[in-house]
């Protein structure tokens, strides 16, 4: 089974149902589904809430629970914090990411901003959700 890292950006189209989200929600049902592990950042919890914070806690909580349901939540340690210091990336925020992901053997990261991730992507395939699904439609069987 593929194991696939959430960009937080993924996990807010779907949640936001911005542009292109079935994307995002059929890889989430895929997660459901036990067809991929999906596997998300710890820190992108508070970003979704920070996103959502206008509306009310009760929703932003049944949104944060249901969304982690289906996911493995990864930690992110010091020594990934250093890396992505060391690094100096453009967006802090995504070599982060790119660092919990590759430290938990990910196969895949998906997000919308690619163009954020080309600088430093050698150790994992840095995909959108809607070519992440276009391959792994044409591996599986051809059956999305």
């Amino acid at each position: 089974m593929k194991k696939v890292f959430l960009d937080t950006n993924i996990l807010l189209d779907a949640i936001q149902k911005r542009q292109n989200c079935q994307f995002a929600e059929t890889i989430i049902l895929l997660g459901k589904k036990a067809m991929l592990e999906l596997c998300v950042s710890v820190i992108s919890y508070p970003t979704i809430a920070y996103v959502l914070r206008k509306q009310p806690k009760p929703e932003i909580y049944r949104l944060l629970n249901t969304f982690s349901d289906s996911m493995t939540i990864l930690p992110t340690n010091s020594q990934m914090f250093k890396a992505a210091i060391t690094a100096q990336a453009d967006d802090f925020e995504d070599m982060l990411q790119y660092q919990t992901a590759i430290s938990y053997n990910c196969d895949a990261l998906i997000t919308n901003n690619i163009k954020d991730f080309i600088e430093f992507a050698e150790n994992i395939k840095i995909q959108t959700a809607k070519e992440f699904l276009v391959e792994f439609d044409n591996e599986d069987d051809g059956s999305l």
